[in-house]
């Protein structure tokens, strides 16, 4: 992890070491053709390849996506192939995505067979939008997945409206999205709350941004430009929209390795976020192996109950009433999951084990935990008819 981490931030502190990118690491910068100089610029960088891209097959991806046997429609197919995925992020003049919001600053990222490669499209106005949007179009023609953080709901919608607003929906390409919000949100949001790409590079990824623009300040800083003609307004904006290319690169590269690590995952509230991710996408024994060493912790005993509770449920889905009921019984013991132990419990007891004596008893300490909670009658009549039920049945039983 520690050798990724400084691999991941070299590549970060390269790439960001050029604002504007007048001079990439290869000594290329913007594009000087009278065009592109007038209407549009690109920014074109390399850094080394990664350890562990190339490696990253469909198997992987489907369980960071969380497309398992459970999940009705799959994005990735067998013979997925990193090289065919385009990272894309974009700069824009504002976050309602309407037909009024331009995305002035388009960035791509792309593997390359020993090299990472991040090109960014600037459009030095609205009328330079055409120019980008044809080189756009160029680009996502060699790609068949769109890698993205919220692009899924933003980005790529936002600009399929850019081409068809230009008259350029012909040469609009939908690629399969591969969108790492949701999946970091699966697996961090337990633990962090915040899962804001600039708070998971922080607290997930060891690279913190120094002297980043903030994103609302972005809109106002093109605004400027427009009005100034000054590219140095543009230069943290660049920056920034570069760092989100390779952000995505090392969170998809973090993801993947925090599933490959399933009981190993040594924060607690991590492991049961990727073993209730594993269980969504149908690939329940891997979501066992981390609810197990979870629940073996004990600590948080929130997290530790929350386990036992997703084992219990899959030893009822399964039929294994013993273990649902050693599970439930830990609840208990711990003081965790409010009512839903008892009454799991009382249930298994009444219809299975017909010991009603002790059925009743679990129902009786569920009303009690459940007094004056909630809405009169929503928890508590059923729990009272319960009772009733079962005080009939005792006294059938001890009439013989």
């Amino acid at each position: 992890m520690a050798s990724l981490k400084r691999k991941l931030n070299a590549i970060a502190a390269t790439l960001g070491a050029q604002p504007g990118g007048e001079a990439g690491l290869n000594g290329q910068g913007a594009d000087k053709s009278p065009g592109a100089a007038r209407y549009m610029r690109e920014y074109r960088d390399y850094a080394p390849l990664p350890d562990g891209l190339e490696a990253l097959n469909a198997e992987a991806l489907r369980r960071v996506l969380g497309e398992g046997a459970s999940t009705s429609r799959q994005v990735i197919p067998d013979d997925f192939d990193i090289s065919r995925a385009l990272f894309i992020d974009t700069e824009t003049t504002g976050l309602s995505g309407g037909a009024g919001t331009l995305a002035f600053l388009v960035g791509l990222g792309w593997a390359e067979p020993e090299r990472f490669v991040t090109t960014q499209y600037l459009a030095l106005d609205y009328a330079g939008e055409p120019d980008m949007l044809a080189a756009l179009a160029l680009q996502m023609e060699r790609f068949d997945y769109a890698v993205t953080f919220n692009g899924k709901s933003f980005d790529m919608p936002l600009l399929e409206t850019r081409f068809t607003l230009a008259r350029m929906r012909d040469q609009w390409r939908a690629l399969a999205p591969i969108d790492l919000l949701h999946p970091a949100r699966r697996v961090w949001k337990l633990r962090l709350a915040d899962c804001s790409l600039s708070n998971l590079e922080d607290k997930v990824l060891g690279m913190p941004r120094q002297g980043d623009i903030p994103g609302a300040e972005i809109p106002t800083r093109y605004f400027d430009f427009l009005k100034t003609g000054d590219m140095a307004l543009l230069d943290a904006v660049i920056s920034h929209n570069r760092q989100d290319i390779i952000a995505m690169l090392a969170l998809l590269l973090e993801l993947n390795r925090v599933f490959s690590m399933g009981r190993d995952i040594p924060l607690v509230a991590d492991r049961f976020s990727v073993g209730r991710s594993l269980l969504r996408g149908g690939l329940t024994e891997g979501a066992i192996e981390c609810f197990d060493s979870v629940a073996e912790e004990r600590e948080p005993r929130a997290i530790a109950g929350a386990a036992h509770m997703q084992l219990s449920l899959i030893s009822k889905r399964r039929h294994n009433y013993v273990s649902a009921c050693a599970h439930w019984q830990a609840m208990i013991d711990m003081g965790e999951g409010h009512v839903t132990p008892y009454v799991e419990l009382a249930k298994v007891c009444e219809h299975r084990a017909r010991d009603f004596a002790r059925a009743l008893a679990l129902t009786e300490r569920a009303i009690e935990i459940a007094g004056g909670e909630g809405p009169a009658g929503i928890l508590i009549t059923p729990l009272k008819e319960r009772r009733l039920r079962l005080l009939r049945k005792m006294e059938r039983q001890k009439r013989g």
